[in-house]
């Protein structure tokens, strides 16, 4: 495996599990839709740019 293909298996693992946490949070009812929307599209917004940088 291709050192850019690693990197992008551990990105989508990253992304996934960013995405499970808040349908999870959202479905304990922890959060209503727009914090969970909120939060994940801060969570993405952030690791967008950590992954840009590297």
């Amino acid at each position: 495996m291709a050192k850019d293909e690693h990197d992008l298996f551990h990105v989508m693992q990253i992304i996934s599990s960013v995405t499970f946490h808040k349908i999870v949070k959202k479905f304990a009812g922890e959060l209503s839709f727009e914090e969970a929307m909120d939060n994940y599209q801060t969570q993405i917004h952030l690791l967008k740019k950590g992954f840009i940088a590297y």
